[in-house]
């Protein structure tokens, strides 16, 4: 398992108007994550309604956000979230730390636990270890080379 360490980013409750709309999403509570270019969060019922979202990318790019996160408590794993961020040139990220970033901390408050797993459903999907560690999270996850090679300075 490979790991990484990035800073933890609170959130807090917002309003991002069009957003549920571009969503299409009928509801969802909305926060707002505190780092340099700010994730938004969108906190839906379960792992079907975030398996289910079939956002309008053009509207959704339209609202210039970094990230759009839609998140919910997971069926196999503790949480379930899908990622969007056509603003920036990818409809939907199929794995995302800096995602994580914002979602460690949000989901730790509200299980209990400092330690998690997650699940990413993309249609790639990705399943990672995650872990709140003061001002940290840790991100833990397999993964595949896809590409091998070698420079020279």
């Amino acid at each position: 398992m490979l790991q990484m360490s990035l800073p933890a980013y609170s959130s807090r409750d917002g309003e991002v108007p069009g957003l549920l709309e571009a969503l299409r999403v009928a509801s969802g509570e909305i926060f707002i994550g505190e780092g340099p270019e700010p994730a938004v969060i969108i906190l839906l019922p379960d792992e079907q309604a975030v398996r289910a979202v079939q956002p309008d990318f053009k509207a959704l790019a339209g609202l210039h956000l970094f990230l759009a996160i839609v998140t919910a408590p997971g069926n196999e794993q503790d949480i379930a979230s899908r990622v969007f961020c056509p603003s920036v040139g990818i409809d939907e990220d199929p794995v995302t730390g800096a995602a994580h970033a914002a979602l460690v901390p949000f989901w730790a408050e509200r299980i209990g636990r400092q330690r998690f797993t997650a699940l990413q459903a993309s249609r790639r999907s990705g399943l990672l270890d995650c872990e709140l560690r003061g001002d940290r999270v840790i991100l833990g996850g397999h993964a595949v080379t896809v590409i091998e090679g070698h420079f020279q300075i």
